[in-house]
């Protein structure tokens, strides 16, 4: 009975995926030139960098960030106790995310937060928390928007974050997180019953701004694409791996 019962899990499991997989291949990928209407700060070193990113960022900017690689990915993951232990487990998980899920909706970022003050990000993951700026831009790669508001949503958007890394009270779906990245995917206008509290990272981003319309669909809905593509973010500077850029 334990044999048929694992059998039955892991081909459900192998199903699953399979559908995911075949779903995405008729995704509508959204591209960009990043680096348009930028420069590059050549020949800086991470310090520089780590330093340069504080000098530039203000309170309420959001944060794009995607891994420099698997490596650095478990590296980060293990220092901050957050991630998967085992190795194995871990660069499956990476490479669903890297190789479907996200690229399903172009090769944008994986994870979104809110920059609060003295360099802290705030988002949300498998909890809401804090992550210190200069170790993301140690192991992962970033893009700084500034939202199109005024200060008083900033504060406010702040404020919510605060008040939720307190509470705790908004818990990560990734049930949510596959509906609205299939719906992007696929460029679906459909819209489903999302619970306000049952959020990814994009949509508790948007949630916290709920003043400012990211894109024409509940809070919700919105994934980091919608974020960074919005007509009301306008980019500070990236880290990527060719280096530091900043708006000419």
């Amino acid at each position: 009975m334990k044999k048929l019962e694992d059998f039955l899990f892991y081909t459900g499991v192998s199903i699953l995926f399979l559908c995911i997989f075949l779903t995405f291949l008729f995704f509508t990928p959204k591209k960009v030139n990043e680096t348009e209407n930028f420069i590059l700060l050549e020949n800086m070193t991470l310090k520089q960098m780590q330093d340069l990113s504080l000098n530039i960022i203000e309170e309420g900017d959001i944060v794009l960030i995607k891994p420099k690689s698997f490596a650095d990915s478990y590296k980060y993951d293990l220092k901050r106790g957050r991630g998967i232990n085992d190795k194995v487990t871990s660069f499956f998980w990476y490479n669903l995310f890297d190789k479907i899920i996200i690229n399903s909706m172009g090769d944008t970022y994986w994870h979104i937060g809110v920059y609060t003050n003295d360099g802290i990000i705030n988002s949300l993951s498998l909890d809401i928390h804090e992550d210190d700026i200069n170790k993301i831009i140690e192991y992962d790669y970033i893009k700084v928007l500034n939202v199109k508001t005024s200060g008083e949503n900033k504060k406010l958007a702040i404020k919510r974050a605060e008040e939720h890394l307190k509470n705790q009270d908004i818990y990560y779906s990734l049930k949510n997180g596959l509906i609205i990245v299939f719906l992007e995917s696929t460029n679906s206008k459909r819209i489903y019953e999302i619970t306000d509290n049952e959020l990814v990272c994009s949509s508790y981003i948007a949630s916290i701004y709920r003043e400012v319309d990211f894109d024409d669909k509940p809070f919700t809905h919105i994934t980091p694409v919608d974020i960074e593509f919005s007509d009301n973010v306008e980019t500070k500077f990236l880290i990527n791996e060719t280096g530091f850029f900043v708006r000419i």
